[in-house]
């Protein structure tokens, strides 16, 4: 798995990440943006850790690619419309789901200040649909 860090904004829906060609990037190649505030999974019968889970703010995909960085952009959609172009503009609705009912939860809902994707941000790479 690749990873690697968000190197520049460059609009609502791409950004560059550090890594390129050089490090296997290739066109196509979709990454998460992450929330690295990791919650910690305990075992509830013996209180030992178990490991550490991560929040995604956003996936992209790669669309250009140069030997030490690439070009990503949002590629995941809501009614035909970008879900990156919706959310700069406030007008998201996620569809309902169905919610646990529970205060335990590791991970509330990140404030909007937390959501933003920044310069400096971890990405992942993720395994396609299907694979």
């Amino acid at each position: 798995m690749i990873e690697g860090r968000v190197a520049a904004i460059i609009n609502s829906r791409e950004l560059a990440i550090n890594r390129g060609e050089k490090h296997g990037v290739y066109v196509g190649m979709r990454f998460a943006v992450l929330d690295t505030s990791a919650g910690v999974i305990t075992d509830p019968d013996t209180g030992d850790e178990l490991g550490l889970i991560e929040g995604t703010k956003v996936r992209v995909e790669v669309v250009e690619i140069q030997d030490l960085f690439s070009v990503a952009q949002t590629y995941e959609t809501v009614g035909g419309t970008t879900l990156g172009s919706l959310l700069t503009k406030g007008m998201y609705d996620a569809p309902k789901q169905v919610t646990l009912k529970t205060n335990e939860a590791l991970f509330t809902p990140l404030a909007e200040g937390e959501s933003y994707v920044k310069r400096g941000d971890v990405v992942r790479e993720i395994e396609a649909e299907g694979s």
